[in-house]
Order: structure tokens, then sequence, then C-alpha cells
């Protein structure tokens, strides 16, 4: 069976089989809710640990890439660029502003930035 292509069922089999520590395995389905006006491709990402069963589920209208490549490439790249903006935010108070100058607001950002 292709690794794209386990079930939950198979990936939590495998991991336990040779007491791995996790397993991971990603699938893809076409889904139409009835807001949607057409279906559009989820892919998920299913996880097996000793602890619990892991399902990640990603909508996306995309066609090309793999669900490994989509997952791993631009989600997880995604969410770091976010975790990064919050980091940002909360250690250089940037979402708090005193300037009423956009320019002089901009240049108090990247002087911290660069100190930080």
């Amino acid at each position: 069976m292709p690794r794209s292509k386990r079930s939950p069922i198979i990936i939590r089999v495998v991991r336990a089989e040779p007491h791995a520590a996790a397993v991971r395995g990603y699938t893809e389905v076409r889904h139409g809710a009835g807001s949607w006006g057409r279906e559009r491709r989820v892919f998920a990402r299913i996880e097996a640990t000793p602890l619990r069963l892991d399902n990640r589920f990603v909508v996306t209208s995309m066609v090309d890439p793999d669900p490994e490549t989509l997952y791993a490439k631009l989600y997880c790249a995604r969410g770091n660029a976010e975790n990064l903006i919050k980091r940002h935010k909360a250690q250089l108070k940037s979402d708090r502003t005193s300037c009423r100058c956009p320019l002089a607001n901009q240049m108090r950002l990247i002087l911290h930035t660069v100190a930080y």
C-alpha cells in the first residue's frame, strides 16, 4: 500500500507492530459541504503515537502537490510564519505603536527588531 493512502486503522497497526514511537501517513478525499459551490480537495495527516491517534485535516483548492508535500511545505511553513509573527508581537510589543506617522512606527519596529 502506498504511503500516501494509509487509513487511520492501518497507521495504528503499523505503529503497534514494531513498537515504533510514531508512524505518520497521508491521505486525501474530495468533499463538498452544503454551503460550498463545488467539491474541494481535503487531505489528512494521520499520526499514531503510543498515546493517541492525531489527525489533521486541511481543505485546499490546489490540485498538483501530493498531500505529504502540501502538509510539510505549505501548511507547516504557514504555521511557523504565524508563530514568528505572534512571537514578534509579544516580545517587541509591535502591536502597540505610539506614533501617528506610519513611517515612524515602521522605523521603531525595525530598530527594535535589529536590537533584539
